[in-house]
C-alpha cells in the first residue's frame, strides 16, 4: 500500500481496542523474580553495577577509588580536617537563562544533586515532560530518578527507589496532576529486554504504581481520549496500546522483532527503532522512525502506516516535509498550534515541522554545548527527548551523553518567541517542489488542518 494511500485520511473512524491477528507480547515472559525483600535490597545494591557497559554505573559514588585510606602528613595546615569526601561541587558555570538556547539546569559534572540550576547535578537525562502547569519533569536516566524541574531551573527529585531503574518515557495523565513514566527494568529489579514497565506518578501525593510490566522495551507514550496508552517499542520494533485499567496490550502497527521499512497495514508494516510518538488527533499518530531517518504516520483504528516527514535519506536537508533529512529522529513534541518538533541527534539540530515544511530552528550541527543568542550557533551533545511548554513559548531539551560516559549532563531550553529563532526554512529547497507538494498534499489535510 502506498504512503499515499495510507496518509488519504477520510474522516475519522472510531478507534478500535486492536486489530485481529496482531501479535502480542508474552506478558508472562521468564524475566521475573520472586518479590523478596532481600532480593529487592541485594538488586539495589548491583543496580548500577548491570547498567550499560558505556554507562559510568559507580562514578558518582566512586568517584576516587584509587586515593589513599588517609589525607598525606603534609596536607595543608588549614584544610578542614573533617570535610566530607562528597561534599557538594561548586556552581556550574551557566549564561543567562534568557539566552534563546540556554542552559536550564546542570553542566559537565554528574551527579543526583537538587536545588537551584546551578547547584543542580544529572547523570544523564534522556527525557522531559511539561505538565499543564509549567512544571517539567526529567527522566534522569543514570540515576534512576524522576526529577522535577521549573522554568527557573529549580531541580527537586520526586522518585528515588529500588524497584524503579532506568526511566525514559513520560507522558500526562488525561488529568493532567498525574502522569505515567515507563522504566526499562520491572518492578522486580529484572532488566532484559522485555521487562519495559509503566508506572503511574502522583507527583503531589508522592506515589508511585505498578500499572503493567514487561512491555518489551517502550519509549515513546501518549495517551489516547479513551485513557489508554500508546507504547512505541524502540527495541522490538512495534507500536501497541495498552489498557491502563486491565493491563491488556496489543500490538496495532509493526511485526515484533523485525525492523524494516514498510508502508501497510498493522503487522504488514514495518518500522525501525520507533521511538517518540504524538497525538496529533483522535485516531492519528506522528512516530519518530529512527532507524529509518523518517517520521511516520500510524491511524490507531485501522493500523494503517505511511510517511509523514523525511525521505530516508540520513541528512540535515530542510524544505517541504516529503523532501527533507533526518538523522535519526528521535524526540517529539506537539505544541498547541499544532507545529511538531523534532530532536534529531544524528545531526546535533532541533527541527520544527510546520505547513508542511521542515525547519532547523537551533543548533550548528557540531557536538558540544554552547548557548547563545544566534540559535543556528547553538551546540548540542545527547539531544534525546524534547517538549514544549503549554503555551507554545519554549521548548525543553534532555541533552544528556546518550550514555556513552561523557560529561554531558544538561537540561536546555529554547525560547521560541525569540526574534532569532528562524520563521522560514533556513536551508529550502524549492526545486521538484511541484512534486514536493503533490506528495505531501494527504499529510497536509489529514494532520496540518486542526
Amino acid at each position: 500500500m502506498s504512503g499515499a494511500r495510507v496518509l488519504l485520511f477520510l474522516g475519522l473512524l472510531p478507534i478500535g481496542c486492536g486489530l485481529p491477528g496482531i501479535e502480542r507480547f508474552n506478558r508472562d515472559a521468564p524475566v521475573d523474580v520472586p518479590r523478596d525483600t532481600t532480593i529487592l535490597v541485594d538488586m539495589a545494591i548491583d543496580a548500577r553495577a548491570d547498567a550499560r557497559p558505556d554507562a559510568r554505573p559507580d562514578a558518582a559514588h566512586d568517584a576516587w577509588p584509587d586515593a589513599p585510606p588517609d589525607a598525606p602528613p603534609d596536607a595543608p595546615p588549614d584544610a578542614p580536617p573533617d570535610a566530607p569526601p562528597d561534599a557538594p561541587p561548586g556552581p556550574c558555570d551557566l549564561g543567562s537563562i534568557a539566552l534563546t538556547v540556554a542552559t536550564l539546569a546542570g553542566c559537565n559534572d554528574f551527579g543526583e544533586i537538587d536545588g537551584p540550576r546551578v547547584i543542580a547535578r544529572f547523570w544523564n537525562p534522556v527525557n522531559v515532560m511539561m505538565m499543564p502547569s509549567g512544571i517539567g519533569y526529567v527522566a534522569d536516566f543514570d540515576s534512576s530518578r524522576i526529577r522535577r524541574i521549573d522554568l527557573a531551573g529549580t531541580v527537586t527529585t520526586i522518585v528515588s527507589r529500588a524497584d524503579f531503574q532506568r526511566p525514559f518515557g513520560m507522558t500526562p495523565t488525561g488529568d493532567g496532576t498525574t502522569f505515567y513514566a515507563q522504566t526499562d527494568s520491572n518492578d522486580f529489579g529484572a532488566h532484559t529486554t522485555q521487562t519495559g514497565t509503566i508506572w503511574k506518578i502522583d507527583p503531589v501525593a508522592g506515589t508511585q504504581t505498578e500499572i503493567a510490566r514487561n512491555l518489551g522495551a517502550p519509549r515513546g507514550l501518549v495517551v489516547l481520549p479513551d485513557g489508554r496508552l500508546v507504547l512505541s517499542d524502540h527495541l522490538h520494533h512495534v507500536v501497541g496500546v495498552l489498557d491502563a485499567k486491565t493491563g491488556d496490550y496489543q500490538v496495532i502497527a509493526g511485526s515484533l522483532d523485525e525492523a524494516g521499512y514498510v508502508n501497510d497495514t498493522g503487522a504488514d508494516a514495518r518500522f525501525d527503532q520507533p521511538y517518540d510518538v504524538v497525538l496529533v488527533d483522535a485516531d492519528h499518530l506522528v512516530v519518530a522512525d529512527k532507524g529509518n531517518h523518517v517520521l511516520r504516520a500510524v491511524t490507531i483504528s485501522t493500523g494503517e502506516v505511511g510517511d509523514f516527514a523525511g525521505n530516508g535519506i540520513s541528512g540535515n536537508d530542510d524544505g517541504p516535509a516529503a523532501l527533507a533529512t533526518f538523522t535519526t529522529p528521535q524526540g517529539l513534541a506537539l505544541a498547541p498550534d499544532g507545529t511538531i518538533y523534532v530532536s534529531d541527534p544524528g545531526s546535533r539540530l532541533v527541527r520544527r515541522i510546520a505547513s508542511g515544511v521542515v525547519t532547523t530552528i537551533a543548533g550548528d550541527g557540531a557536538i558540544g554545548w554552547i548557548d547563545t543568542d544566534a540559535p543556528l550557533v547553538a551546540e548540542f551533545y545527547g539531544l534525546e527527548g524534547v517538549d514544549v511548554t503549554a503555551d507554545g513559548k519554549t521548548l525543553i531539551l534532555a541533552d544528556g551523553n546518550q550514555g556513552n560516559g561523557t560529561p554531558e549532563h544538561r537540561v536546555r531550553i529554547v525560547h521560541l518567541d525569540s526574534p532569532t529563532i528562524p520563521a522560514i526554512p533556513a536551508r529550502r529547497r524549492d526545486t521538484d517542489l511541484a512534486r514536493a507538494r503533490a506528495m505531501t498534499a494527504a499529510m497536509i489535510e489529514g494532520f496540518a488542518r486542526r
